[in-house]
């Protein structure tokens, strides 16, 4: 089958503020394709919306991945981030920005080969919500401790405080991320609470800086330093409430509480 005759249609699911389940329907279900959702600010250095400019977000898109090392080049990019017959997934929008829906055919060396199908919608714009989160230390303990009971187990924690936490969901919350830094470089980098907030709502830092929040959750922490806490609530419809803040104060090995507890 030929992919230069493949054309595309797109559904769409649930729309949020900040998220969309769409489908890309391929006319030939055989054929592999790219898919992308991009937002308006992603094609303002060129100007315009168009194939060769959807093109190049690719493009970038694969560069940076190369770079990442999570592929060698575009043939290998093709192989694990192309997709066959009808695929929906979730993707991250900006609130209030026009979206592009975006899929083109390639081929096994990863270039393109059929023309660009490109779908524009809208997200939401935010809402305001009562959604709130909180936090709390439980308590913690000696990590060289418990490594030393089970090092299997605990093996990582040596040389660390082993922190409980717990967090608590208010309002209309459904969710919420969280984030922890040594205060002496938020200090340093006179980092302020919006810029925080940003960076707790940037996708590409999920699982690396930023991670879900569990009712009760374990981090580890330096001994001695203090620390912040922030974290942000989202609401159903994942409308964001105001970011919270929890101050961490040094901790000592004489303050932790007994293996037994853990």
């Amino acid at each position: 089958n030929d992919p230069a005759d493949v054309t595309f249609s797109f559904e769409y699911g649930k729309i949020t503020a900040r998220s969309a389940d769409v489908t890309f329907k391929p006319s030939d279900a055989s054929v592999s394709y790219i898919a992308i959702v991009a937002d308006e600010e992603e094609f303002a250095r060129y100007e315009e919306v168009s194939p060769e400019t959807v093109k190049k977000v690719i493009d970038l898109q694969i560069k940076k991945a190369i770079a990442f090392g999570d592929c060698e080049d575009r043939a290998e990019f093709a192989r694990y981030y192309s997709k066959r017959g009808e695929q929906t997934g979730n993707f991250a929008l900006k609130p209030g920005l026009r979206h592009y829906a975006c899929a083109v055919c390639v081929d096994a060396e990863g270039n393109y080969a059929s023309e660009v199908a490109i779908d524009e919608f809208t997200a939401p714009s935010e809402n305001e919500t009562d959604a709130s989160v909180s936090a709390s230390i439980l308590k913690y303990f000696d990590g060289s401790e418990l490594a030393a009971l089970d090092s299997y187990m605990y093996g990582d924690y040596a040389g660390w405080a082993v922190v409980r936490l717990k967090f608590t969901l208010d309002g209309s919350a459904a969710d919420a991320l969280y984030t922890i830094y040594p205060t002496h470089l938020l200090d340093q980098e006179g980092a302020t609470d919006e810029e925080i907030r940003t960076m707790l709502l940037d996708d590409s830092l999920f699982d690396v800086y930023n991670f879900p929040v569990e009712p009760l959750t374990e981090v580890l922490l330096e001994w001695g330093y203090d620390y912040t806490l922030f974290a942000i609530p989202f609401d159903a419809d994942e409308n964001v409430g105001d970011l919270y803040r929890l101050d961490i104060p040094a901790l000592s090995r004489e303050g932790a509480s007994p293996i037994a507890e853990y």
